[in-house]
């Protein structure tokens, strides 16, 4: 089979062969176009002139002379005469000027000076004659012999016998010209076929010779592959018998030399950056003779190696001829003395990673062609393989011996286990092992629960715990510590503490199930749990109280204070509709006051001591003035309020302020968790003695889980990530109000849908009794006038303002200013106050502590003090009059009660 190398070169003849016939022919084709070329020269300017000159010269001689010489003998008329001398006359003229642009040659030029005067000189002649006959001159004509007109034209007819004559000899000339030129080119073209066809059989030769000697060598390199066909045959067969690495490597060394031929082969395995030669063979392997064992992979001698090319770049690499490759100068005079003249080396892998050098020697130069390489690359591919294969052999063997430690372990850990445990189906759920305690905690042996699903033997989990428990383990793959109940063959429920996860346990996918019996420990816990929960609510009821009851008399301080001394001084100045604004703020502060002093009683209402004002009222009034009160949260939340429908006023039996705190808790309520352009509605009816306000929203709604737990104090059913404020108290202390009011609250629910609130009340009878709710007479009118100095130890700002303008009303008082206790304590150090106020909240010193300070000192011990704080609860009242206050008087101030109260301890302390 011809290779591709020969099949390229017998093409490149072919198209060298084309070529230089191509240009042969080439050659030839110009020399006889110059020969074409040089007849068709002869022809041009030689045979058409001599044509020309004798088609003039005829018609000199013939035509006119024939011509005249008939119509002088009455042959031919004289008209047609006429018309044959006119036609010979624009021949001779013709030809002429034809003749005359053609190439003419020297004597050519010189003839034709000498006949054009003869031509004039005839043309003369001939229009005299053309005048004799157009006259009709016979005598004339008779008179005109053939002498005569041969003697005219004789002169002309010498001159153009002389220029035929020269055009003949020039034409022969040329004739022989062109007959050499073609004879010349005929050589030419028989010399250049003759070199083309030497080139083409030199060029023959030399590719038929360069074709035997590749042929020769394509059979070598067949014979050289076939060989390592062979070998790899042999490494396979070897790879898969052997498992000694040792072994493996010397082995496949003997089979590169003896079956592939190579001249030498060796192994050397990469440890610590130094190659460690392991196996070695072949009758030339004294090349590796005098060379360490270890080999240091970083020396640059090693560096620019091939071996060192191949484990640097996990490539194999190769040197076709040792003493052509300058990069292996140093070992040419090793490989000349050993007779090797290239070598390849191929990266060995182990785990995915270089482990070693296979060196493959040769005696012949490029030995190692492309198939060899990609041969020797896959015998590599081989071993490597065999390599991780021994490994995963090794590591199985390892993991089989660990399994079987393990299970042995496991064996004796699960029947000693402190705990219940069972190994469980998850494909059959049937019980396919437990350990001793296990059966006696169901009251069943092991042979009786084995090949058993719990459910069969009517013991373990309940059913909801079960299946809990299946899905978890199922998404999560284990589960630990799942608090459970569960169920023995007699006795009580009991309460387990579970643990499981996946296992394989004989080839199938199992759960292993450990659980703890804590049902004492439960049953403790739950007890401690409860009285915890107790006694966490309470105190979280406590905190909750006292922190709004603080947070909401700061700002109703300044709102009522503000307002009522806005009112006081307004006069003139406001109109009636603006002191109206105000009545309206202040009695909205001063209800907003009454619904702080009720959640601190949450506490009595639960004790049933809380004290009701129950009296006749108008219903429509207390529902509108709760809708004037929660308008504007309304408009915030986008919903819309529609108030009850026209009809009969109806009268219910109710305390005012308590109605109206139920009313805007469940219409707040109707807001805050509506839909944005929501309906809040409201109507009244009465029934059977008893009078139903309905408030309907279009809300969120709640569920029938939330609906259980809808009275529970500060439990906000799950809302307490949203955006919607609350504390929880508002629905618990609504039912109270309503059942102290002899009333009842109903709310009907669904998600999504919304909320309907019935509220039920008295209605109001003839025989009922009204309790007046007149306010408390006015004080009596003002002693004289109290004077002195007041100290106000106070952070807020906005109080401090307040307290300042309403102290603005007692002329004689002076107002001294500390933001802080440590200068309210140097204040009333250096100033001796007449009276002291005293925030318990301070930045710096606690009020308490101000308060202590002030009564150990002996300079400040003796003055009065008054404790005003935002904070209502009895504990903290108690907690200031303990350590020193005279008095304790709680934010929001009104105006007239608290100048009257400075008055007082002003003059008690002026006497």
């Amino acid at each position: 089979m011809r290779s591709p190398g020969f099949k390229t070169r017998l093409t490149w003849l072919l198209v060298v062969l084309l070529a230089l016939m191509g240009l042969s022919g080439y050659l030839a084709l110009q020399r006889l176009r110059g020969v074409a070329a040089s007849i068709s020269t002869v022809y041009q300017d030689r045979v058409l002139p001599l044509q020309q000159l004798r088609l003039i010269h005829n018609a000199y001689r013939v035509q006119i002379a024939d011509a005249l010489t008939l119509a002088r003998e009455g042959s031919l008329s004289q008209g047609q005469a006429m018309r044959d001398i006119a036609q010979a006359r624009q021949l001779i003229k013709t030809e002429w000027q034809r003749y005359l642009k053609t190439y003419l040659v020297e004597d050519e030029l010189r003839l034709i000076a000498q006949t054009e005067p003869l031509m004039r000189q005839a043309e003369t002649q001939i229009q005299a004659w053309l005048e004799l006959l157009e006259r009709r001159d016979a005598a004339s004509l008779a008179s005109l012999s053939q002498a005569r007109l041969t003697a005219a034209l004789q002169p002309l007819s010498g001159r153009l016998d002389a220029l035929i004559t020269l055009q003949l000899k020039v034409a022969e000339e040329e004739n022989r010209a062109s007959r050499a030129a073609y004879d010349e080119a005929i050589w030419v073209i028989a010399a250049l076929m003759l070199i083309t066809g030497l080139a083409g059989t030199g060029m023959g030769w030399t590719v038929f010779a360069r074709y035997r000697l590749e042929g020769r060598e394509q059979e070598q390199r067949r014979e050289r592959l076939q060989r390592f066909y062979m070998a790899l045959s042999q490494t396979n067969q070897l790879i898969v018998r052997e498992r000694h690495e040792a072994t493996l490597f010397a082995e496949i060394c003997r089979i590169c030399v003896n079956t592939g031929h190579a001249g030498c082969c060796a192994i050397g395995l990469v440890d610590d950056g130094h190659l460690v030669r392991q196996a070695h063979a072949g009758a030339q392997d004294g090349f590796l003779a005098g060379l360490p064992q270890r080999w240091d992979l970083g020396t640059d001698e090693a560096q620019r190696s091939v071996t060192g090319t191949a484990w640097r770049s996990g490539q194999h690499a190769v040197c076709q001829d040792f003493l052509e490759d300058l990069a292996t100068l140093h070992w040419h005079e090793r490989a000349l003395k050993n007779g090797l003249r290239a070598m390849a080396a191929f990266p060995i892998r182990r785990g995915g990673q270089v482990f070693g050098v296979l060196a493959v020697y040769a005696s012949e130069p490029n030995f190692f062609d492309a198939p060899l390489l990609a041969l020797l690359d896959e015998m590599v591919g081989d071993l490597s393989y065999a390599l991780d294969d021994i490994d995963r052999e090794r590591a199985r063997q390892t993991a089989l011996a660990d399994a079987e430690r393990d299970r042995e372990q496991f064996r004796l850990l699960f029947h000693r286990s402190p705990v219940a445990t069972l190994i469980i189906s998850m494909q059959s759920k049937r019980v396919l092992d437990v350990n001793s305690l296990g059966a006696r905690r169901y009251g069943l042996s092991a042979e009786q629960m084995i090949g058993h699903t719990m459910q069969e033997l009517d013991v373990g989990l309940l059913p909801a715990y079960r299946q809990a428990l299946y899905e978890r383990l199922e998404a999560e793959g284990r589960v630990s510590n799942l608090e459970v109940q569960l169920r023995g063959r007699a006795g009580p429920l009991l309460w387990g503490l579970l643990s499981a996860e996946l296992i394989s346990y004989h080839g199938e996918t199992c759960m292993l199930a450990m659980s703890l019996d804590v049902t004492e420990r439960r049953m403790t816990e739950k007890a401690r749990e409860e009285q915890q929960a107790a006694v966490a609510a309470n105190q979280a009821k406590t905190a909750f109280l006292s922190r709004m009851s603080h947070e909401l008399r700061t700002p109703l301080n300044a709102v009522l204070g503000f307002t009522k001394l806005l009112m006081t001084a307004a006069g003139s100045r406001r109109s009636p509709q603006e002191l109206d604004q105000l009545t309206h703020v202040q009695s909205a502060g001063w209800h907003l006051l009454a619904l702080v002093n009720d959640v601190l009683d949450v506490a009595r209402i639960e004790a049933g001591n809380l004290r009701l004002h129950a009296r006749r009222l108008p219903l429509l009034q207390v529902v509108h003035e709760a809708l004037d009160m929660t308008e504007a949260l309304a408009s915030e939340h986008g919903v819309h309020l529609h108030p009850p429908p026209p009809g009969d006023e109806l009268t219910v039996r109710a305390d005012p302020i308590r109605l109206r705190q139920v009313l805007i808790n469940v219409l707040s309520n109707a807001i805050k968790y509506n839909r944005r352009d929501g309906q809040v509605s409201l109507s009244c009816s009465q029934q059977q003695g008893m009078v139903e306000i309905e408030v309907t929203d279009t809300g969120l709604g709640m569920s029938a889980e939330q609906l259980a737990h809808l009275y529970e104090p500060f439990n906000r059913l799950g809302r307490e990530a949203s955006k919607v404020e609350g504390s929880g108290v508002g629905l618990a202390l609504t039912r109270q109000l309503m059942q102290l009011m002899q009333g009842e609250i109903r709310i009907d629910s669904q998600p999504g849908r919304g909320t309907r609130v019935r509220l039920s009340l008295p209605g109001w009878t003839s025989s009922g009794t009204t309790e007046p709710g007149a306010l408390d007479a006015l004080p009596a009118p003002h002693q004289a006038p109290a004077s002195g100095r007041v100290l106000y130890i106070e952070d807020n700002a906005v109080n401090m303002l307040l307290v300042e303008q309403m102290l603005a009303r007692l002329p004689g008082v002076e107002l001294l200013q500390a933001c802080n206790g440590a200068e309210g304590l140097a204040l009333a150090t250096s100033q001796q106050p007449d009276l002291l106020l005293l925030d318990l909240d301070l930045p710096d010193i606690t009020g308490l502590e101000v308060l202590r300070r002030l009564r150990a000192d002996a300079d400040t011990a003796g003055l009065t003090i008054v404790a005003l704080s935002a904070g209502a609860m009895a504990d903290e009242v108690q907690a200031a009059l303990q350590a020193g206050a005279d008095d304790y008087w709680t934010k929001p101030l009104d105006l007239e009660p608290f100048l009257a109260g400075v008055s007082r301890l002003l003059r008690a302390g002026g006497a």
